[in-house]
């Protein structure tokens, strides 16, 4: 191969891997440049191991877990209010959606089911109104948010 193969082979070689680091700069950029910035899981669609409930209260939050069944008329409703309220608390609650079709708990006997653990535990045997939830989750905290006020 001649000279001037060579030097336009090579001269492809780098523009290709200059704009292939511009085209990565680009696409980090977009959406956020990976785990680097790596946000706090909020919802759970199963259930956490107590460590890890443990972990999470000793932080300071409160978990709120919901079972459901299938045949449950009143869990839309209940799961309804229960994110209603993590709306108004954020980050301040941990929700752990519990379907007993795939996850099964035989302490759990009515449905829904909503049980609240933070510095103390209580627990809910139907679908709430809101003003009962929060007042119950609020309860539950050892250093009261300004939306329990």
């Amino acid at each position: 191969m001649n000279q001037k193969k060579k030097q336009i082979i090579a001269l492809f070689i780098l523009i290709t891997f200059v704009f292939s680091g511009f085209a990565f700069a680009i696409i980090s950029s977009i959406t956020g440049g990976g785990n680097s910035g790596e946000e706090e899981q909020l919802i759970y669609n199963q259930p956490l191991s107590p460590e890890q409930e443990q972990k999470l209260i000793s932080s300071g939050k409160v978990i709120v877990k919901v079972y459901t069944a299938t045949d449950c008329s009143d869990c839309g409703s209940a799961t309804s209010e229960v994110l209603k309220l993590f709306q108004k608390l954020g980050s301040k609650i941990i929700v752990e959606n519990i379907d007993t079709n795939y996850y099964q708990d035989n302490t759990i006997e009515k449905f829904p089911t909503i049980l609240i653990l933070g510095a103390g535990s209580d627990k809910i045997e139907s679908a709430p109104a809101s003003s009962e939830l929060l007042q119950k989750v609020c309860a539950q905290f050892a250093a009261k948010p300004t939306a329990c006020a």
